[in-house]
């Protein structure tokens, strides 16, 4: 990937729901970029949707659809020649979180004692480890392993690489299947699958949150695991309700610590009670059992 002109482009947003509006829509542009992240300033006021294409992005189509969810017009500008499958080996390091030890295809340090390693392609698919919402999934899951929970069927919402389908597989030898409405994300997965030899136990879908039949047939799950944003979160909270069996567990990030309350009070809605929360610098993820 070296010498790609990679351009970046960040529109400003009065909120993070109008921010996470325009991330979604920022899938429809050509072409379609590389990555999309939503952030809020340090002092915590605007939010910002940025993205990374490979090549230069059309500019009027991104500030129509800017405009159209209430956000400033882009501004757009080439990143900085570099090689890019360097940089991504530079700056992630293996990591530990819970029971697991994530590295890269390129890492062949030894695996520290007492811990199951996970091989991650440093992709474009979100999931690599290093973010504190996946940490923190995985610290969650690792904790329920740890107090006796033995889930026999597991379905992982947003999978991105599929690291949270291949951690359960790992720790509790169940079937896992593995959602994502991206395709690539999904192709990123069953390769992610397939190095770390859980192929066979992970079935892997492309569709929009739980709306597929497949996903349907094979619940209600022993556990659900979803690291996706808060607002999507929230609105899919009675999916997730229809989806979780009864003293089954649901294991949410992508929350920010602010957002937790809110996310709570949503799923108590749901049927849900809030058992743990894990807090890793400014995010939270939520260990929730199904009463109801």
């Amino acid at each position: 990937m070296s010498g790609i002109r990679v351009h970046s482009a960040a529109s400003v947003a009065a909120s993070r729901t109008d921010a996470e509006r325009l991330a979604g829509l920022l899938a429809l542009t050509e072409p379609e970029p590389l990555a999309v992240v939503v952030e809020t300033g340090s002092g915590g006021g605007d939010w910002t949707a940025a993205c990374y294409f490979a090549g230069e992005p059309n500019s009027i189509e991104l500030d129509l659809l800017a405009a159209a969810c209430g956000c400033g017009p882009f501004a757009v500008s080439e990143v900085a020649e570099t090689d890019w499958v360097l940089k991504v080996q530079e700056d992630h390091r293996p990591v530990s979180a819970g029971n697991f030890w994530i590295h890269g295809y390129h890492e062949s340090a030894e695996v520290p004692a007492g811990l199951m390693p996970i091989e991650i392609n440093r992709s474009l698919a979100f999931g690599t480890g290093h973010h504190e919402t996946t940490q923190g999934c995985l610290e969650a899951m690792s904790g329920l392993g740890s107090r006796g929970f033995r889930p026999a069927r597991v379905c992982d919402v947003g999978c991105g690489t599929g690291i949270l389908a291949i951690a359960a597989v790992k720790l509790w030898g169940c079937a896992a299947i593995a959602c994502d409405c991206d395709e690539g994300a999904i192709e990123v997965a069953a390769e992610n699958a397939e190095r770390n030899g859980v192929q066979g136990s992970v079935q892997l879908i492309c569709c929009d949150g739980l709306s597929d039949d497949r996903i349907m047939r094979g619940g209600p799950f022993d556990l659900v695991v979803a690291n996706i944003l808060s607002g999507p979160l929230i609105r899919l909270a009675a999916d997730f309700s229809g989806s979780v069996r009864k003293g089954g567990r649901l294991v949410l990030s992508g929350l920010l610590k602010t957002e937790g309350e809110e996310a709570a009070v949503a799923f108590g809605r749901a049927g849900f009670a809030v058992e743990t929360r894990f807090v890793r610098g400014d995010w939270l993820t939520l260990e929730l059992v199904r009463c109801g």
